[in-house]
């Protein structure tokens, strides 16, 4: 704590930490709906090179989703729960 108050860092509750995360968490999910679809759409193509990339794409993109969804969990649980005593 000695060096937290050096700095002059406080303490951030769930709540505030979640309203901050919640934008970014927003944007880019928008983000990943818009290359899904742009993915979709490739994969459409007749070009078997552009169909392979945008099959690719399509696996990046599940493992992007995963994230998404493990960060939107972690958000819940901090809210739900907080923080343990070491902060984490």
């Amino acid at each position: 704590m000695e060096n937290q108050d050096k700095l002059g860092l406080k303490p951030v509750s769930a709540k505030d930490l979640i309203h901050v995360l919640n934008s970014y968490h927003k944007a880019i999910s928008k983000l990943g709906s818009g290359m899904i679809s742009i993915s979709s759409a490739l994969m459409e193509s007749d070009d078997q090179n552009v169909k392979a990339a945008a099959e690719e794409s399509w696996g990046r993109l599940k493992e992007f989703v995963g994230f998404m969804e493990q960060a939107a969990e972690r958000l819940e649980t901090l809210a739900r729960e907080g923080v343990d005593n070491n902060g984490e």
